[in-house]
């Protein structure tokens, strides 16, 4: 019996058991099983895990056919015809893969899409001769795109137009997959499967074809002239393909078998491991009557009514499958649980457990957090190649904090050192270890930018090193900045003295706390002819009530240059007509590249402590717990480490490692080393495309997305916008950064040259 932290320390424990179980006590994989009372909680973890630690698996469960690519496509296909062509169904249809487009050319007609809001009659009309302009080249092959796109579903609607039969809908849907040539496409994909081995997704995608025909089949036979519309006859093909499910056979001979209890039955097994054995759940909670109650059924029973179980039969059952699950193991049982899940929420471990302590005195008890087995077992850390460099990691950081290490370690390092698959990563880790800029003189220029006063002297004093460990932020700012006494007052500000005051950057102009704007942001303090300037300022969002536009519109007169960071931001100074507004200007955290940032700032020890680590970051703004579910599942799907950086206390719980309030060092380190990045934030957004990475974009929850959009839209990538929270394939379509380079560079000088006109005119 095992106590875990969460259900990801679950399951790496018993995969750890398992290893010590075939390689020490002469087990097979096959005479092992990993059972739970609810398989949907466990099996993407178990997956991730098991992959890791090179288990040979197979899960048993049942395998629903809606996520199948051909009812994607079915689905997608009616629903763009019922909802007059919207973006979703279109690329949902798209996107199903059985549509002979090539992935980038999908990524460019995306972008396209959504940079000019196509969608309803605009997909129907006559794409090329319908416009006056003269098309580039580009255009006319996102026409063509859409075009084939487009063909095969018009054809569709031609046939179903208006209130018609079932027989016909389902007719005009087969010639339709026809049309496409769908099955032929599926049957290449079967050859591919063939060709890797991938003998379970053979059996799940020669299963579905037949079970669309045979919905189809049904559905003639049971409503064939009937006439339904459009909505109702997709509703039936839901309801239908939502009861489909596939059985999967094991597709090789030694694997450790991974199912529900219920379906353990009868099965030769010698190690059991019961997983998630936790209050409610194992047994089940009893759940409700019904619309009949206990009663009703007794009585309908003594007429000889066969009806459901009852509630106390279900119990009964329960219980019942329970003992049958704890008697089926030979030689070993291992029950484990957690104590709390993924978002640090408690749970109680399941009735069972006092039971089996009462009945088997001498039970041996386990505990993730103290374990007596592990303190003998030096080494219980050595287990596959992937997690045992993990904890090679671990080790060498200790040693390189001159921590004392098991003496075991230096012969795993010369393993791996010496393994092809791990010598180059091995490498990279024992040089990030000992990396150090120490040596490296600072350059004469830069020591005066940072350490000089007015009159260009290098000036240094104790009170300036103290005031530098006091805050984090404090740090920063009196390192980088040159800053004046602070103004805590409107009459404090009145005071400074300057040719001239410039707002900026980000929401100076958007009432996003208080609720209220305030007029110090708008300049209006500003007095002895002091020219007032604007540059990448922002409203945070677009709408205000009348009133607040009218006070926008008169402070905002009063300034002699203004530009803004968002294209929104530049449509609605127009709409209110502005005079003095330059348009639109880069943020200035994209003014430098990411040589730039990392030359910049100090970097010696965040470097050793995240480059030696695959982790998802999370950087957080807003209130979304999607966005929190989301980055837990994703981290589960690719088995890396979740990190979630926040300024907030509150996301402390919402999984990963909560780092708070990183210094600017540690923060681009954290993104600079990152292997995906999901955010809600503007600047998230910005960090990742200065430092190149693959990230996931999660529009805020309220009506500040505007920014985000826009700098996604500016640089193509509209596309990192996930709106599928079940959906990660985003993380397979890596980012082509060449084009996104040469835009940022183009517009970062397009952005300085606007700055330096802003000052000198």
């Amino acid at each position: 019996m095992c106590e875990n932290n969460n259900n990801y320390s679950e399951i790496e424990w018993v995969a750890q058991d398992i290893l010590r179980l075939v390689r020490d006590k002469g087990y097979r994989y096959k005479d092992i099983a990993v059972v739970c009372r609810e398989i949907d909680s466990y099996d993407k973890i178990t997956s991730v895990i098991f992959n890791e630690y090179n288990i040979p698996y197979f899960l048993d469960k049942k395998r629903e056919i809606l996520s199948n690519p051909l009812v994607v496509l079915i689905i997608s296909s009616l629903e763009i015809l019922s909802t007059n062509w919207s973006y979703e169904s279109v690329f949902k249809y798209v996107k199903s893969g059985l549509i002979t487009l090539e992935s980038t050319y999908i990524d460019k007609l995306e972008n396209y899409i959504l940079a000019n809001g196509i969608k309803g009659y605009k997909w129907t009309r006559d794409l090329i001769g319908n416009t006056d302009e003269e098309l580039t080249q580009e255009e006319i092959e996102i026409f063509e795109y859409m075009e084939e796109i487009r063909r095969p579903i018009i054809n569709l609607y031609n046939k179903i137009k208006g209130d018609v039969t079932v027989r016909k809908y389902c007719t005009a849907l087969y010639e339709f997959l026809l049309e496409i040539n769908a099955f032929e496409t599926m049957d290449k994909w079967l050859e591919n499967f063939n060709e890797h081995g991938m003998q379970d997704k053979i059996k799940e995608y020669t299963q579905v074809p037949s079970i669309v025909m045979d919905m189809l089949d049904q559905a003639v036979e049971v409503l064939g002239d009937e006439k339904v519309d459009l909505k109702t006859f997709s509703k039936i093909l839901i309801s239908g393909f939502e009861e489909k499910e596939i059985g999967v056979i094991p597709m090789a001979l030694d694997q450790v078998n991974i199912g529900d209890i219920a379906r353990i039955k009868g099965r030769d097994v010698k190690a059991l491991y019961i997983v998630g054995a936790n209050d409610g759940v194992l047994p089940s909670a009893n759940k409700d009557e019904g619309i009949l109650s206990d009663e009703d059924r007794l009585e309908l029973k003594q007429l000889g009514i066969e009806l459901a179980s009852d509630t106390r039969s279900r119990v009964f059952e329960e219980q019942f499958m329970v003992y049958t699950a704890l008697t089926i193991p030979s030689n070993y049982l291992m029950i484990t649980y957690p104590m709390a899940d993924f978002e640090g929420k408690s749970l109680r471990p399941s009735i069972i457990i006092p039971r089996l302590k009462k009945i088997l005195p001498r039970l041996q008890e386990e505990s993730e957090i103290f374990n007596k087995n592990l303190l003998n077992d030096k080494y219980h850390n050595i287990t596959a190649p992937t997690p045992t460099f993990n904890e090679l990691i671990e080790a060498l950081r200790k040693e390189y904090e001159k921590e004392e290490i098991e003496p075991h370690w230096v012969e795993t390092f010369k393993w791996f050192e010496e393994s092809d698959e791990f010598k180059d990563r091995t490498k990279i880790i024992f040089n990030g270890l000992n990396y150090t800029n120490l040596i490296e003189r600072i350059p004469r220029e830069k020591m005066k930018q940072l350490y000089s006063n007015d009159n260009g002297r290098l000036m240094f004093s104790v009170s300036r090193i103290e005031k530098y460990a006091q805050c984090r932020f404090d740090r920063m700012r009196n390192r980088y900045l040159k800053m004046t006494k602070r103004c805590t007052t409107p009459e404090d500000l009145s005071q400074l003295k300057a040719d001239a005051f410039m707002t900026g950057s980000d929401q100076v102009w958007g009432p996003v706390i208080t609720g209220m704007y305030d007029a110090a942001y708008f300049l209006q303090f500003a007095t002895g002819g002091a020219k007032r300037l604007s540059y990448a300022a922002s409203f945070g969002k677009t709408n205000f009530d009348a009133a607040t536009t009218r006070v926008y519109q008169q402070m905002l007169a009063s300034y002699d240059k203004i530009t803004v960071r968002e294209d929104s931001a530049v449509q609605m100074l127009e709409s209110w007509g502005a005079k003095n507004c330059y348009g639109q200007v880069l943020d200035p955290t994209l003014l430098l590249s990411a040589d730039e940032w990392i030359d910049l700032l100090v970097y010696e020890e965040m470097q050793i402590k995240y480059a030696s680590q695959k982790y998802i970051l999370v950087y957080q703004i807003h209130n979304d717990r999607q966005l929190s579910s989301y980055a837990l599942r994703l981290a589960a799907h690719t088995g890396l480490k979740l990190l979630r950086v926040n300024p907030f206390m509150h996301q402390v719980h919402r999984g990963g490692k909560f780092v708070l309030c990183p210094d600017v060092t540690e923060f681009l380190s954290l993104i600079k080393n990152a292997t995906y990045i999901v955010t809600d934030s503007f600047h998230g957004t910005c960090f990742s495309l200065t430092f190149e990475k693959q990230f996931i974009e999660v529009l805020p929850n309220n009506t500040t997305g505007t920014r985000n959009q826009s700098i996604l839209a500016l640089t193509g990538l509209s596309n990192r916008i996930v709106y599928d929270f079940d959906d990660f394939s985003i993380i397979n379509r890596m980012i082509n950064y060449q084009p996104v380079r040469e835009i940022l560079a183009k517009e970062r000088g397009r952005s300085v040259k606007m700055l330096k006109c802003l000052l000198n005119s």
